[in-house]
């Protein structure tokens, strides 16, 4: 995953846990917020993302998004 990745998805997943905690999303939503935001932020902290994995993409030195 390249930077601008990372910060995004470490950006979403922020936004999210402030969501539940602040917002008013309650209940299993939020539930399913707070496990999204977990796995956005562990994927901004290592670099790693299964989905990419899965389709075999690689984005880490790269301006794909921008082509």
């Amino acid at each position: 995953m390249n930077t601008m990745d990372r910060v995004s998805r470490f950006l979403v997943s922020a936004v999210l846990v402030a969501l539940v905690i602040f917002g008013p999303i309650r209940g299993v939503l939020g539930f399913i917020l707070i496990v999204m935001s977990v796995f956005f932020l562990v994927a901004s902290v290592t670099g790693f993302c299964l989905f990419y994995k899965s389709i075999n993409a690689d984005f880490h030195n790269s301006d794909e998004y921008f082509k």
